[in-house]
């Protein structure tokens, strides 16, 4: 905010991402929950929130 951004995005990779030890749909979940807790408390910010998600040779995420 003193920079004068008016947001930030947090990102993360997906469980696939296992050398980055990607979040599961649970880990997932709590970071939203956590993100959307933070974006109801600031003012003149916001908080994004992206996930990496890859496409497996199956094709499922």
């Amino acid at each position: 905010k003193s920079r004068g951004w008016s947001y930030l995005a947090i990102t993360d990779h997906s469980k696939a991402v296992t050398v980055a030890n990607g979040l599961d749909a649970e880990r997932l979940a709590e970071q939203i929950d956590e993100i959307d807790a933070l974006n109801e408390e600031l003012e003149g910010i916001t908080v994004l929130k992206s996930c990496e998600v890859d496409i497996l040779a199956d094709g499922s995420l």
